[in-house]
């Protein structure tokens, strides 16, 4: 299993990354067509998940 990188901040869905996304644009009983998220609809809840390097303190 791949790691979620992309969540919908509104309703909690995730996505593995852009091509997951991609794939869940299209409903599949209407054949319309979402903007984002397929249960809100649209992308403006989308949010990167991004994981930062651990960085060891440096003592300068």
């Amino acid at each position: 299993m791949s790691e979620i990188t992309i969540r919908c901040t509104s309703c909690g869905s995730e996505f593995e990354d852009d091509y997951d996304l991609e794939q869940n644009l299209v409903d599949q009983e209407t054949g319309e067509i979402h903007d984002g998220c397929s249960t809100c609809e649209t992308d403006a809840y989308l949010m990167d998940l991004i994981k930062y390097p651990d960085l060891e303190p440096t003592n300068d």
